[in-house]
């Protein structure tokens, strides 16, 4: 692990971590398991540079059975590949009517990434 020293200037980029609590001062982000950072709201007009970006909604990862719409208004139905490989192993793909031929199904995060952002319109259990 790099030892960095008074006075240099880094980047630091949080991968992954999900929003806890959010107020009028900050939001408090859970890193994994116990680790937790409070990023400010706002920020002192002289600091350095500070970004966040949604990358998927609470509600991710979508799980089998989901309805989710891309930013185009597409509904895409969450399904487990698995299913139909006779696999134990969960293989989540999103299918959309008219664009879904064998092989042409996408995994969540690309689907995502490409044409997101994804917001949940349906999980089975009433969750939405």
């Amino acid at each position: 692990m790099a030892t960095f020293q008074p006075g240099e200037i880094v980047d630091i980029t949080i991968k992954g971590a999900r929003v806890e609590s959010h107020d009028g001062d900050g939001m408090i982000v859970n890193l994994g398991g116990t680790a937790r950072i409070t990023i400010p709201v706002v920020l002192p007009s002289d600091s350095a540079t500070v970004t966040v970006e949604g990358v998927a909604p609470a509600e991710w990862p979508p799980q089998p059975g989901d309805l989710w719409r891309s930013a185009d208004g597409r509904v895409w139905f969450a399904a487990d590949r698995a299913d139909y490989n006779y696999d134990s192993a969960d293989q989540i793909v999103m299918i959309s009517e008219g664009a879904w031929r064998y092989g042409d199904d996408r995994t969540p995060q690309d689907l995502n990434r490409n044409a997101g952002p994804l917001t949940l319109v349906r999980r089975e259990g009433g969750a939405s």
